[in-house]
């Protein structure tokens, strides 16, 4: 019995050994023997005070150390086997796809593109193909892209969500993920220069929010989310980076990618997010309002041919206002893209 956990305990003691110092370092390596040692220690002690209380026979301290050791290693392999094969499927078996919709009501058409702020660059390029072919049939692009606003505005947007929100975000986090942040210069001027930025500034964000939540966000801090301290993530993104070597990078990353793709496949855990994190006041204007406005000028547009890029959320949101005013409008066709793929 000794010997069996002795072999398979110092095996997987070694090959989880041999991929830390390759991943971290071998100063990863030693940091995980002090973390061990100390748990080691603290481990036997409880043991050992338990089975005398209990007037039981204790395992002298190498036996324990054995069993320690295949316990603690067995669990983290286990753990690990768990993560990679969750990993494995997101992204390579099952990863997300964003749908691509035609839908009419007989008198307009739209080609409403669903859009992620962060992809693969050939995920981009497939956008950029769509519209180049849409727009060589006389469409004109509808895009999404919130208007800047003033110092007031950003400041009360920012305390909403308690993220300094700026337009390098996307930027910062997609380095997180190993993808590209959306780019809506590359989508411009193509074919012709029929591009209208079809959105709310965030003046008009902040004023909808201030109505909706009979909030006065000039006023003092304390009115906003009980003085909660606003976060500034592309530090924090900055520093955790900088922290990481190239290989742990590289492990963050496909894992955060299997996040990412796991969150766009599910609508439950995305709404989850949203309650779990209590922001629906906000997020109602940043989804519900801006959907509103996007129908206004669908419907009171003369054009007969729109092509729309808009976030992945919008959509169902836009095709229900649509059909309430006017229920001949149907999705003709459906194609998906993949959003996140392998880098060569």
């Amino acid at each position: 019995m000794y010997i069996r956990h002795l072999v398979i305990g110092y095996f997987l003691l070694f090959l989880f050994s041999g991929v830390l110092v390759y991943i971290s370092g071998a100063q990863a390596f030693v940091s995980l023997g002090w973390y061990l040692f100390a748990y080691l220690l603290f481990s036997y002690t409880l043991y050992f005070i338990w089975k005398k209380m209990r007037h039981l026979k204790t395992l002298n301290f190498f036996h324990f150390f054995i069993f320690f050791i295949y316990k603690v290693f067995l669990s983290l392999s286990i753990i690990c086997a768990i993560v990679i094969g969750f990993s494995l499927y997101q992204n390579t078996i099952n990863p997300a796809m964003l749908p691509y919709y035609t839908i009419t009501n007989g008198d307009k058409t739209i080609r409403f593109q669903t859009m992620s702020h962060i992809a693969s660059p050939d995920f981009y390029t497939d956008v950029y193909n769509n519209i180049f072919r849409a727009k060589k049939w006389w469409y004109v692009l509808f895009y999404e892209g919130v208007g800047p606003g003033s110092s007031e505005s950003t400041a009360g947007f920012n305390k909403a969500l308690w993220v300094v929100f700026t337009p390098w975000l996307y930027d910062k986090l997609s380095l997180l993920y190993g993808i590209k942040s959306q780019d809506n210069s590359l989508f411009l001027w193509v074919v012709n220069n029929k591009d209208y930025n079809i959105d709310l500034n965030l003046d008009e964000v902040m004023r909808i929010y201030k109505e909706k939540t009979s909030l006065n966000w000039e006023t003092s801090e304390e009115n906003w989310i009980f003085g909660s301290e606003v976060q500034n993530v592309e530090d924090i993104v900055s520093e955790s980076i900088e922290s990481l070597s190239p290989r742990e990078l590289s492990v963050i990353r496909y894992f955060n990618q299997s996040l990412m793709n796991m969150i766009i496949k599910n609508k439950a855990i995305r709404e989850g997010i949203l309650k779990m994190i209590w922001k629906d006041d906000i997020f109602s204007v940043i989804l519900d309002d801006r959907n509103l406005h996007l129908v206004k000028n669908i419907v009171e547009s003369s054009e007969k041919k729109i092509f729309i890029t808009y976030g992945m959320m919008h959509f169902e949101g836009v095709y229900e206002l649509l059909k309430k005013s006017d229920p001949t409008w149907r999705i003709i066709s459906q194609k998906e893209y993949q959003v996140i793929r392998p880098q060569n």
